[in-house]
């Protein structure tokens, strides 16, 4: 099993793994959401280790295990396994939108003309409603053209790439403010529903078998229509071979 995706250690494993792997303890998970800054994902519980991942305002994380003030689990949207600070993971309700620009800027009222109060990278999810063309938080109000519905996807990942283009590169970061090669290949297709593994290996691995899946639907549907062709031509169908007068044999 892959570690960076199936939450289990010497100790405690995730529920879901209970019928695949033994643990003295099974948690079950509890969903909690960033709160309204970025937080690292860490591979162990300090600070001092290079981060894993980046958990974005609003996302989801799922708890098995709070001790010492970090919290233990996965990202939801990819499920990568780590270590977050437990103070910065609050209860929040199912988020209805997305910020779709680089950042939004988060308004005490629904003017663009007074001074903002905070802001949300790009891929933070809030939740609000539309009032006077902009989206009502319980945070402030964002403009609406600065965000965009659940499920209301791009068409090209490209347009989220070229959005990100000159941002700084740091290792495990998934926002606007600094993002890993990885991190923006999964942002962007994120924007088009696609799901998208944390890791560029995992993202390899997942491109190579949809790829294999294509090329091996393209082969059927050839030999297919090769048959419906020489059917139509004949009278026969040449994908059922008659048996040989010595009988058929087959390896």
């Amino acid at each position: 099993m892959d570690e960076r995706v199936h939450a289990y250690r010497r100790d405690i494993a995730d529920i879901a793994l209970a019928g695949q792997l033994f643990a003295p303890h099974y948690a079950r998970p509890l969903i909690r959401g960033c709160g309204t800054r970025p937080t690292f994902v860490y591979p162990t519980p300090s600070i001092d280790q290079p981060i894993s991942s980046e958990l974005l305002p609003g996302e989801a994380f799922a708890v098995l295990e709070i001790s010492g003030g970090w919290a233990w689990g996965y990202s939801r949207h990819d499920h990568y396994v780590g270590y977050v600070e437990a103070i910065s993971l609050v209860e929040a309700p199912p988020p209805t939108h997305v910020v779709a620009a680089i950042e939004a800027a988060i308004l005490p009222e629904p003017n663009i003309h007074v001074p903002h109060l905070a802001t949300l990278p790009m891929g933070a999810r809030v939740t609000g409603h539309e009032q006077s063309g902009f989206l009502a938080t319980d945070i402030g109000f964002i403009a609406f053209t600065q965000v965009r519905a659940i499920g209301a996807c791009e068409h090209d990942p490209r347009s989220g790439r070229r959005t990100l283009v000159g941002q700084p590169l740091p290792h495990g970061r998934r926002s606007p403010r600094g993002i890993d090669c990885s991190g923006l290949v999964q942002v962007s297709h994120g924007f088009c529903g696609i799901r998208t593994p944390r890791d560029s290996d995992q993202q390899r691995a997942l491109e190579a078998a949809r790829r294999s899946r294509r090329a091996a639907a393209r082969r059927s549907h050839l030999f297919r229509g090769a048959c419906r062709h020489d059917d139509r031509r004949t009278g026969s169908d040449p994908c059922h071979r008659p048996p040989r007068p010595d009988g058929d044999r087959t390896a």
